[in-house]
């Protein structure tokens, strides 16, 4: 994430003063290609391997009864985030490379775009 941030706030801060070369554009289209699946993959690994402590400890869990009358457990959320995940990676990743699809198209191709130098 820090490298993809590098190049990102790079891209839209010379994007503000229509000074931002192509390089940095195409970088930033293309290095999601790699960074994207490897941070999900790092996340869900770091998720799932926590698992068994989160079980164990109760860590960040609210049983019943208690004064506020609901109850929160972090197991089960970590396993519905697991779950979405995988759906929301594929649309995502869909949304990317159509974004990048459309950028890094020649200005000829995308009818209404400004070309990126």
């Amino acid at each position: 994430m820090c490298i993809r941030d590098r190049y990102q706030r790079r891209v839209r801060g010379l994007k503000n003063i229509d000074a931002c070369p192509y390089f940095l554009v195409w970088m930033r289209y293309t290095l999601f290609l790699v960074l994207y699946p490897l941070g999900v993959a790092s996340e869900m690994g770091l998720m799932y391997v926590s698992l068994p402590h989160i079980k164990q400890t109760g860590l960040w869990s609210i049983r019943m009864p208690n004064a506020a009358n609901m109850s929160f457990d972090l197991y089960t959320i970590i396993i519905l985030e697991l779950i979405i995940w995988v759906p929301g990676l594929y649309t995502m990743y869909t949304y990317m490379l159509a974004q990048r699809k459309k950028v890094l198209a020649p200005a000829s191709q995308v009818e209404g775009r400004k070309k990126v130098d």
